[in-house]
């Protein structure tokens, strides 16, 4: 039971979703800057244009939610299962391509993007399960204890 609540184990989880953030922007920036300018006129090109920082934003958006739910709330209370990772994503698709379209004049909805988001959060799920977030490792333990 300590062990979600170790503040050690608390700063490797907010270390690992800071890494993966900068990783995530790092992408960003070279979509962005490099390959969007240059992207062909395919299927390929039309990805790289259109949905692939939509996806980036799926992986960033939780990862920074993590960081803040680390550092302000309980560190033990982070997303690292997966179905609170694709409720997120969910919710934070359909406010970017349902609400905001309502509000911002510049804003417009589009399915794929909504996809491109869930596709991210599922990303960091899993980029969670390759690095082994210690946090989550606890939690297993814990609901094997409390369950078993």
């Amino acid at each position: 039971m300590a062990c979600a609540c170790s503040p050690s184990l608390a700063k490797n989880s907010i270390r690992k979703d800071l890494w993966i953030s900068a990783f995530v922007m790092a992408l960003y920036c070279t979509n962005r800057f490099l390959l969007k300018p240059s992207a062909p006129d395919n299927l390929l090109g039309y990805l790289i244009r259109c949905h692939v920082n939509d996806y980036l934003g799926g992986i960033l958006f939780l990862a920074y939610t993590n960081i803040l739910i680390g550092t302000y709330l309980d560190a033990g209370k982070r997303i690292v299962t997966i179905i609170p990772t694709i409720l997120v994503g969910a919710v934070c698709s359909l406010c970017w391509e349902g609400l905001a379209p309502m509000l911002l004049s510049y804003s417009t909805a589009d399915i794929l993007d909504c996809v491109a988001y869930l596709l991210g959060s599922i990303t960091y799920w899993v980029i969670n399960k390759m690095l082994r977030d210690p946090l989550s490792a606890c939690d297993s333990r814990k609901e094997e204890k409390q369950y078993g």
